[in-house]
């Protein structure tokens, strides 16, 4: 064979390798772009991420604000039965009623056997005070 005729045959043969070559390195990175546009695309911007953050965390707030306000509503609403509870057994309450508090010093007076005759003793009324000396003690 004739060498210039196998130099033209090398040299088209390295053409179409180089061809080739070229060819494949540009799909290799054709299909690494397509790849990498996916991916974006599935990414989520830093933005986007943080105002999907603000937006779970305005619902929680929300959900939050709406249960202390049951809590404080059913607190209410139990402050208010005990309120009541306790006025109706308020000593002043009973006082109203037309009963007094009875003392003799500190001691407060529940029975008849606490006082004797000539006994000096403290009524507590709903409006006022009073002292009173004891005549007769009747026991029962």
């Amino acid at each position: 064979m004739d060498p210039k005729r196998r130099l033209q045959d090398l040299a088209q043969r390295c053409d179409e390798l180089s061809q080739r070559l070229e060819a494949g390195i540009s799909r290799y990175f054709e299909v690494r772009k397509q790849r990498i546009h996916l991916m974006n695309a599935q990414l989520t911007s830093p933005e986007e991420m943080i105002l999907r953050r603000h937006q779970h965390i305005d619902i929680l707030k929300t959900k939050l604000e709406a249960h202390w306000l049951r809590i404080l509503e059913v607190k209410r609403a139990c402050w208010a039965r005990l309120g009541t509870t306790l006025d109706a057994v308020s000593p002043l309450k009973v006082l109203e009623r037309g009963y007094s508090i009875t003392r003799k010093g500190e001691e407060l007076i529940k029975s008849s056997d606490q006082l004797q005759t000539g006994d000096t003793v403290k009524l507590a009324f709903a409006r006022g005070t009073a002292e009173a000396k004891i005549e007769k003690v009747l026991r029962s």
